[in-house]
């Protein structure tokens, strides 16, 4: 073969290597990238399952302070309606 031919050859052949390092390289980035993007997915879900827990504990607390205040309020009303009762009660006495 011609010294040219042998040259452009061995040009040809670094490229052909350079090329297919360049693709092993982008594959292995790819394949981390690929990980680093199921590890952050992963983390995303369990973060929306814990907020998820606690939205719900939250609302079950809620629900419970205001049925509290619902039997409060009854109770205060029915205090209420017993003091008025012995107030009107004591008014009709005779002094």
């Amino acid at each position: 073969m011609p010294a040219g031919r042998d040259e452009k050859l061995s040009k040809f052949e670094d490229k052909i290597e350079t090329s297919q390092k360049s693709a092993q390289t982008a594959s292995d980035l790819s394949t981390r990238l690929s990980e680093r993007l199921t590890t952050v997915e992963t983390k995303q879900s369990e973060a929306a399952t814990v907020n998820e827990r606690f939205q719900t504990a939250t609302l079950n607390r809620l629900d419970r302070v205001q049925d509290s205040i619902v039997g409060l309020s009854n109770t205060v009303a029915a205090l209420t309606a017993t003091l008025q009762s012995i107030v009107e009660e004591k008014r009709r006495q005779p002094p």
